[in-house]
């Protein structure tokens, strides 16, 4: 009912398909954004595609992308895509544009959709942890135990960890 809740979609690999969230959730939630983190041959993630398009050729801008057009409350209309760089309201995101664009195909009477492509860089602000003084537990947030000022004017993330979830996605920060 928070009308601001941005859920994330995950491609699998066997069988490769869509992991989307319950359809009770999905109909209220503001945007849906993928979660898929795709690493360089040392294991370590530096970039993130900013679209991708699931299995029945719809788009899904990357979680980070969409929690923040939901954020600042940027319409659909003032997002675009350009041959090196991601319009996101009045927020330009640089791309590494190599990928040429893909054609999802007829769209009704709009004619085929082209999916642009493109990855932005992952901008790590900190070593592991940075983020431990403003991480709480859900269980802490579900139960009214943190002050409401803890969230005004945030960015509220909700999930697992990738260190609990068993993740092998590594920083660059890791090699080092």
């Amino acid at each position: 009912s928070a009308g601001n809740v941005v859920l994330g979609a995950q491609l699998v690999d066997s069988p490769e398909t869509w992991l989307r969230s319950m359809p009770a959730l999905t109909r209220g939630s503001a945007g849906l954004g993928h979660v898929n983190v795709h690493v360089e041959a040392d294991g370590s993630a530096r970039q993130i595609a900013v679209q991708a398009s699931d299995d029945e050729g719809k788009l899904l801008r990357a979680i980070a992308i969409e929690a923040v057009r939901v954020g600042d409350r940027t319409p659909e209309q003032s997002v675009s895509i350009t041959r090196g760089a991601f319009l996101l309201g009045q927020r330009l995101i640089p791309l590494d544009a190599a990928s040429p664009a893909v054609l999802l195909g007829q769209q009704g009477s709009r004619g085929p959709t082209v999916l642009g492509t493109g990855r932005m860089t992952i901008d790590y602000i900190g070593p592991a942890g940075s983020f431990e003084p403003v991480t709480y537990s859900v269980v802490d947030v579900l139960e009214n135990r943190l002050p409401a000022y803890s969230f005004r004017n945030k960015h509220v993330l909700i999930g697992a960890t990738a260190a609990s979830q068993g993740d092998r996605v590594a920083s660059p920060f890791l090699h080092q």
